[in-house]
């Protein structure tokens, strides 16, 4: 069987397929076909009905890619011409804008769970029992500042923060090892979701919260970490189980939201050799939750000169005396660097006061110590990397 491109004969669209077909095909047919795989040296596996066909192609097929073939010369050895093709949509694609709308900042549910955690009296929340309980787990896993003040708390603080969730569960299946999901922030959460929708809390349109997303950007590949300030606990102004428990629906619906965005800006971009991973981490300081954003980069070039491995931090914060923070830290083989920015003009004074402090601490740690210093303002803007905005990109 032949199979040829929209003008037929053209150099370039051919496809030969490698075995008849024995079908009652008719002339001026159209047939649906699919490409099933799409092998070395051009060649293709195609399901027309029920029948899978190999063949040969110089045209530039993917795997789901849905073809309309027409048929132009019936027989043993029939002749199909494309008529249509048609590109199976790109799931990240479609996953984040479905993702997009419900996802919002983390601080109006942080600040919403710290108010339920330090509800002492169950009759002063209209919620059930057990709603109230999730609540409180889900606060009360959350890492604390003194533990995270320590390299294995970190660790464990970015492990949890949902972005690994599914990893876990994976790890879980393949080695019959139950994994600690206890802490987990996205885990928490989906159990919360699940326990309000079960007790009948109505689901809600819009944001009854602040809404922070035109100066919180979504954590979108590419994007630079973004200070995100403490607001207000809503829940203690509304009135009613209902619009209670709707509110804290929503809120953790959107939650669950940004996480899983963070988690499609950090798959693997095929477009370039570095990994990103992208964390934003809630940290417990006594009755307040602070969000700490987190680019994780590695280079997987390395450094071409040294041929060590090139990574690189960047991280976002705003706590209340200290105001939006910026950090960047580059780390070549043991080579640090680390740079500030601090919005408050008081805040990069004190940094520069303690600069020395950290210097010191990076040699102690066997670091070599490179530029490290602290600058009053932001980030200078870098140049947007088309290739990191491939999750946008459609065709209208």
């Amino acid at each position: 069987m032949v199979i040829t491109g929209p003008i037929s004969g053209t150099p370039g669209v051919a496809v030969n397929v490698s075995q008849p077909v024995q079908a009652a095909w008719r002339a001026g047919q159209v047939l649906d076909a699919t490409v099933v795989q799409v092998g070395a040296s051009n060649s293709v596996k195609l399901r027309i009905g029920a029948t899978v066909v190999e063949a040969r192609t110089d045209l530039k097929l993917a795997a789901g890619t849905q073809l309309q073939l027409r048929v132009t010369q019936p027989g043993r050895l029939p002749v199909l011409q494309v008529a249509a093709t048609t590109t199976p949509p790109d799931p990240q694609s479609q996953a984040l804008r479905s993702l997009l709308p419900r996802q919002h900042p983390l601080p109006p549910l942080l600040s919403n769970l710290s108010h339920l955690a330090g509800q002492t009296n169950a009759r002063s929340v209209p919620l059930n029992p057990e709603t109230l309980t999730l609540g409180r787990q889900v606060f009360e896993a959350l890492p604390s500042s003194k533990s995270v003040s320590t390299p294995q708390g970190l660790r464990r603080a970015l492990v949890d923060s949902g972005l690994f969730l599914e990893a876990k569960l994976a790890r879980q299946l393949n080695t019959g090892q139950r994994s600690d999901l206890g802490s987990d922030f996205k885990a928490g959460l989906l159990r919360l979701f699940n326990r309000l929708t079960a007790s009948g809390a109505p689901s809600v349109t819009g944001s009854p919260a602040p809404d922070l997303r035109a100066a919180t950007p979504p954590p979108l590949r590419g994007q630079p970490p973004h200070p995100q300030a403490n607001v207000p606990a809503t829940l203690a102004q509304a009135a009613g189980a209902r619009p209670v428990a709707a509110e804290l629906l929503q809120q953790v619906d959107a939650g669950i939201a940004r996480i899983q965005t963070s988690q499609l800006a950090s798959l693997p971009n095929e477009a370039t050799h570095s990994a990103v991973w992208t964390a934003e981490v809630p940290v417990r300081h006594q009755n307040q939750t602070n969000v700490f954003d987190f680019r994780i980069a590695r280079d997987g070039r390395g450094d071409t000169s040294t041929g060590m491995e090139t990574w690189s931090v960047s991280l976002a914060f705003d706590l209340e005396q200290l105001g939006p923070v910026r950090a960047l830290v580059s780390i070549s083989g043991t080579q640090a660097s680390v740079n500030l920015w601090a919005e408050q003009a008081d805040t990069a004074q004190l940094f520069n006061n303690h600069l020395e402090s950290l210097r010191s601490g990076m040699a102690g740690a066997g670091l070599g110590v490179g530029q490290v210093c602290c600058r009053h303002g932001v980030p200078p803007t870098a140049p947007p990397d088309e290739a990191a905005y491939r999750l946008l990109d459609t065709t209208v």
